[in-house]
């Protein structure tokens, strides 16, 4: 509001000067808005205040509306902002169409923080204006927005951008918040759409248009939308991250990997690395899904991931070379499931026997495993029968 705040100076000093408003300012208010300019180049605010106050009550001149706004302005510079309420109030009274009454005291409404009697006043201002000036329009838009009243910001600002041929970023900003605080996504979505086709450098509106398409949960528009803002704009592992599971959601697992290997970088952890890994697998990129696991996860928890990712993809006997390859140093529960579960798919049903009766007593495989013996003792009892 530091625009507004200029114009009350500038109108109170704009009354005093000789000039054309002479012919409609009667003598005695004349003489003492003169007086009362001089006491306000002292700073006396207060004095000039009093001085105007004083005129009023004995005078038998009619009371121009230049007087109450050199009364309440003197007021308002010696921040007293209550009392300069009533002489803008009573000069509206008597002149309800003059634009800097109408103004004034819209800004002292928005100093006081009675923002929705801010905003009535400024949008008052921008209707009664002969040369109309759309700052006051948004203005307005501004002050009803800080009272909470959506509706009414957004009709404002709904208003200007339409009556004007190049509407400016910020009224464009403030309208799709306005639209979104009332609950009018569908207009906001098409401010937006229209605002980014015009400035598609703004990154954050973007992000703002992706979360609107996912409300709607049309994920492919609101990945599109975010694959824009983070190419052009900043962006944190965690905004990738959340990226790839749109993608991972919407079955776009090899996109899902790129944008995690664009998140984690060159070096990734590699927790990270199994995670882009197992993607690329999930995509059908098997091979590079092993070679990605390899490159960043070098230890037995890597190697595992690999048997997994290779048993998941139906390549059983190497998902076993591998396996073999830890069996001996990495005592794992888990290495022995999968060499059972290899064997199993490969119908091998006594190898099977032996890896799943290595870990049959352990708690995490426990319920599994018997229940692949069970099987697999009902497939020897078959097979003695046959034979006998």
């Amino acid at each position: 509001m530091k625009y507004l705040i200029i114009t009350i100076i500038f109108i109170t000093l704009w009354i005093l000067t000789p000039s054309q408003s002479e012919a409609k300012i009667p003598p005695e208010a004349r003489q003492t808005l003169v007086q009362a300019e001089i006491l306000m180049d002292k700073k006396q605010y207060v004095e000039a205040a009093e001085l105007i106050a004083q005129y009023r009550k004995t005078t038998r001149e009619t009371i121009s509306a230049e007087v109450y706004i050199a009364q309440g302005g003197a007021l308002y510079q010696a921040q007293k902002m209550q009392q300069a309420l009533l002489p803008f109030q009573e000069g509206l009274t008597l002149y309800p169409d003059n634009e800097y009454l109408n103004l004034n005291l819209g800004i002292v409404y928005y100093e006081l923080k009675q923002f929705t009697e801010a905003g009535k006043l400024l949008e008052k201002t921008y209707r009664v204006q002969k040369e109309k000036k759309p700052e006051f329009l948004y203005q307005a838009g501004s002050a009803y927005y800080q009272g909470k009243k959506f509706d009414k910001s957004a009709r404002v600002m709904t208003f200007l951008i339409k009556e004007s041929p190049s509407p400016r970023v910020e009224w464009v900003r403030l309208a799709v918040h306005a639209l979104l605080g009332a609950h009018r996504q569908k207009q906001a979505e098409s401010m937006l759409i229209t605002f980014l086709s015009v400035s598609p450098e703004e990154s954050d509106y973007w992000k703002l248009l992706a979360k609107l398409y996912l409300d709607k949960e049309e994920y492919a528009k609101a990945a599109a939308s975010l694959e824009i803002a983070y190419r052009q704009g900043t962006h944190s592992t965690q905004d990738l991250e959340r990226l790839a599971s749109i993608y991972r959601y919407q079955g776009a697992t090899l996109m899902a990997a790129q944008t995690l290997q664009r998140a984690y970088g060159a070096s990734p952890s590699q927790e990270n690395a199994l995670k882009v890994a197992a993607l690329l697998a999930s995509a059908g990129r098997v091979e590079q899904a092993v070679d990605y696991a390899s490159k960043y996860s070098t230890n037995t928890t890597g190697t595992l991931a690999k048997a997994r990712i290779l048993f998941h993809s139906r390549r059983f006997d190497e998902a076993e070379r591998v396996l073999g390859s830890i069996k001996e140093s990495q005592k794992s529960p888990e290495v022995h499931f999968y060499l059972a579960l290899c064997a199993w798919e490969r119908g091998d049903w006594d190898h099977a026997r032996q890896e799943f009766k290595r870990i049959a007593g352990t708690k995490q495989f426990r319920n599994q495993t018997n229940s692949y013996l069970a099987v697999l003792d009902d497939i020897v009892e078959a097979r003695q029968s046959i034979e006998n």
